[in-house]
């Protein structure tokens, strides 16, 4: 059994939002004359692998054979 952290699970969810969003921004609007694109590019690709890298760092477990 895993045990999830809610949290992390949430802001993983958060940042595929951005992802989405900042693509559609991407492919429909003009992104220089955009602040929140340019906001949303500044940190969303980044948050999610953190966020992915903090959950596959707890889910590696050494199996050390002797």
């Amino acid at each position: 059994m895993t045990h999830r952290i809610n949290y992390i699970d949430r802001m993983k969810g958060m940042a595929i939002l951005f992802v989405v969003i900042g693509h559609i921004f991407m492919f429909s609007m003009e992104q220089s004359s955009n602040v929140a694109a340019q906001v949303i590019y500044a940190f969303h690709m980044p948050l999610f692998m953190f966020l992915s890298g903090i959950v596959a760092a707890k889910g590696i477990t050494p199996h050390l054979e002797h």
